[in-house]
């Protein structure tokens, strides 16, 4: 039996940040990189309200979920773990957004992951580590630190996928002691021949 993947979707799989940033500078008038999301919460990467950050999500989402290129080599990449792993979509997606997720994943790696998973829907309250120990994955791979942080408390492979100035740790000695469990894959190449090895 193969060993359960859980891969994380937007800017792991989907290059949903590169987007959404497009978006917001074009509605907004900014002109932001990737390098302006310090945090994770998009109020304080942006400077705006709360709310305001929750209307251009929801806004982007109606209009382009469905739009969302794959970040480059993962299409490729995850085929070649398909051959290793059970793959499965583990997302902090919105509950709402179950079956928009669900049928595009499946068009855009069809025959790949044997399940989508919206964990805010399917186990509210659960972190997405605690989640992957109640489906069986024993690996977990995502873009934002936040989302690894139990994972080695409950025996979970963790690697952080990408670059994103919000999961940049490794500058900090103290966060370097506390994440010293993940493993660092900046690009789908890296990723595949760290889980491949």
């Amino acid at each position: 039996m193969k060993e359960i993947l859980a891969l994380d979707i937007d800017d792991t799989s989907l290059g949903y940040g590169e987007q959404f940033i497009e978006y917001v500078n074009e509605i907004m008038g900014l002109n932001i990189s990737r390098e302006s999301f310090i945090s994770y919460d998009l109020d304080i990467s942006f400077g705006c309200t709360p709310q305001q950050a929750r209307d251009l999500v929801n806004n982007f989402n109606n209009l382009y979920l469905e739009r969302i290129e794959p970040i480059e080599g993962a299409v490729e990449g995850i085929k070649t773990l398909k051959d290793r792993y059970s793959l499965v979509n583990v997302t902090s997606r919105p509950a709402d957004l179950d079956d928009r997720t669900r049928n595009y994943m499946e068009r855009r790696f069809p025959g790949c992951f044997s399940a989508t998973y919206l964990v805010k829907k399917e186990a509210p309250g659960l972190s997405k580590g605690e989640f992957c120990q109640k489906i069986g994955a024993r690996i977990l791979v995502d873009d934002f630190v936040g989302n690894l942080d139990d994972c080695g408390r409950l025996g979970i492979s963790a690697y952080l996928f990408g670059n994103w100035p919000f999961s940049r740790f490794e500058h900090d000695s103290d966060l370097r002691e506390k994440y010293h469990f993940i493993q660092r894959a900046r690009d789908w190449s890296e990723l595949v021949e760290k889980l491949m090895a």
